[in-house]
């Protein structure tokens, strides 16, 4: 049984990969592709990850967007070799021209040193992340009540998850911090012939 999966998962990702390979090939010829890459951590057993996503127009002017590929990077380190070496494979199975493709990062040394023959981008979400995190820093050690406001916060979301009667009565769950992670996963997810990819 889990043999069967195994290939049956394996046959759907290959179907999926040959048609996203062939739609995308007008995109490649109109310059209106782009790429995100990020770096992924997982938090329990610590395995290490490069997430490629790619975003493009067609002539109608609609976007799409899909996941290209998440990598695992084995035991080899965050270096700038080694995240080249495997994003350059990916974007050879798909047949995406290297030095031409925009690319958004968040601007780690690591990832800009790998993609340094690619024309990148900043993300506008990670750096308007860094503003805001600094921002409420300096007003934190500047003005004490906004440091009470940030600790009353914080002791109330710990009340209501504590308390599953009030939780199940909000109509979302409530959140304490702002990571930029998952940016990504707030894409749309681009279909095929109606089928999510």
């Amino acid at each position: 049984m889990r043999k069967t999966v195994s290939r049956e998962t394996a046959a759907v990702a290959a179907n999926v990969k040959v048609r996203l390979t062939e739609r995308l090939k007008d995109a490649i010829d109109d310059r209106t592709m782009s790429l995100s890459i990020d770096m992924l951590t997982d938090d329990y057993r610590k395995q290490s990850y490069v997430d490629i996503h790619v975003s493009w127009m067609e002539c109608d002017c609609s976007r799409h967007h899909a996941a290209l590929a998440v990598r695992h990077l084995g035991a080899a380190a965050h270096t700038d070799d080694n995240i080249s070496t495997s994003v350059t494979d990916l974007l050879t199975e798909y047949g995406l021209p290297e030095h031409d493709t925009p690319v958004t990062t968040d601007h780690g040394a690591n990832i800009v040193a790998a993609l340094c023959n690619n024309v990148c981008v900043d993300c506008l979400c990670h750096r308007l992340h860094t503003v805001l995190q600094s921002a409420w820093r300096d007003a934190k050690s500047n003005e004490p009540d906004a440091a009470a406001y940030e600790t009353a916060i914080s002791e109330l979301c710990r009340f209501v998850k504590q308390s599953t009667e009030l939780q199940e009565q909000l109509p979302k769950s409530l959140k304490h911090g702002g990571h930029t992670r998952p940016w990504l996963s707030m894409h749309r997810a681009c279909r095929i012939g109606g089928q999510q990819l």
